[in-house]
């Protein structure tokens, strides 16, 4: 009986110092610029109802932009290297573009070009989902292809909505 007790008291002293552990952790994570609650709140819930906007027009229109920005790189276009850089990006409830990141490279200088000219995106219009203005993920692929005439890249009948995770 008394080993029945202290086992009952042991196991509640236990407890008792996972609870003053777990309280004490509190004010470390309550001082945190971006809490829990904002970065739930940066967070796609649902369905995009409305998605967002590149200078009032659909992401066709980024499409059209990133082509007219994208510089070739010489060096490159000498050796007859070509490839599709795919990129993965967020717009944001002000409208910005964020977290810009290769997902599947062609080759280290068509990337960062890729995303050197991705990353000076002017402001879009925010989307927006059932709670109101949402951050927006984008998967992008960016094609670099040489042609007879010397024409530098094509993005045209890509689709800036295409998901490539399962390939």
């Amino acid at each position: 009986m008394i080993k029945k007790q202290e086992k009952n008291s042991s196991k509640a002293l236990l407890s008792l110092a996972a609870l003053l552990v777990m309280a004490s952790a509190i004010p470390l994570f309550a001082n945190q610029s971006d809490t829990i609650a904002n970065k739930y709140l940066n967070m796609p819930f649902g369905p995009v109802e409305t998605k967002p906007k590149f200078q009032g027009k659909d992401a066709r229109a980024f499409v059209e932009w990133v082509n007219s920005q994208i510089q070739y790189p010489p060096e490159l276009k000498a050796k007859g290297t070509q490839g599709t850089v795919y990129l993965s990006f967020d717009i944001d409830v002000d409208g910005r573009l964020i977290n810009a990141k290769v997902i599947r490279g062609a080759d280290p200088l068509l990337d960062a070009e890729a995303l050197r000219v991705v990353n000076l995106s002017p402001l879009w219009e925010p989307g927006y989902n059932n709670l109101g203005k949402a951050k927006i993920p984008y998967q992008f692929p960016v094609r670099f292809k040489l042609t007879s005439d010397d024409t530098s890249t094509s993005t045209k009948n890509l689709d800036p909505y295409h998901d490539i995770s399962s390939k």
